[in-house]
């Protein structure tokens, strides 16, 4: 996993609700000459969740401030229990899986990220293709349990 693989190490409070906020993707090849410069990334899939065995699959919007930049447009719950890991998957229509990540969920060590709301963690995806290079970044959001709103309107 090295590199590639995101921890957030245990520590939180077991009475909260985290989720990831503001997820963007990026591809950041750098050659105006390569052959990823038209890749559409469509969809960022969150495998490995226990109530969702088909995994979460969130479609990319492209952002207006780079044409090699997508995000979702939502948020990812985390597991409280019952998962290790989930694993985050960038797919196009052309080249299907181009990205992977593995974020470690135990549960999760927050002082950073409510030391400064605007914090964002970046992770650098693992390809395939030794020329394709994909960051995935977003911010954590912690909810205490009895603030927690039932998103799914159940």
């Amino acid at each position: 996993m090295g590199e590639n693989s995101s921890t957030l190490s245990q520590a939180t409070t077991a009475n909260s609700e985290l989720y990831l906020t503001d997820i963007i993707l990026q591809l950041k090849d750098t050659s105006s000459d390569s052959k990823h410069q038209n890749l559409d990334i469509t969809e960022l899939v969150a495998c490995g969740l226990k109530d969702k065995p088909d995994g979460i699959h969130f479609p990319l919007v492209q952002t207006s401030s780079s044409p090699r930049q997508w995000k979702v447009e939502g948020f990812l719950e985390l597991p409280n229990e019952g998962s290790n890991s989930v694993v985050l998957i960038a797919t196009s229509e052309e080249c299907g899986n181009v990205g992977v990540l593995h974020v470690d969920t135990p549960r999760f060590n927050m002082e950073t990220a409510a030391r400064d709301s605007e914090c964002s963690q970046i992770w650098r995806m693992e390809t395939s293709d030794a020329e394709l290079h994909l960051a995935l970044w977003w911010k954590v959001c912690e909810l205490p349990s009895e603030l927690s709103i039932d998103l799914d309107g159940k």
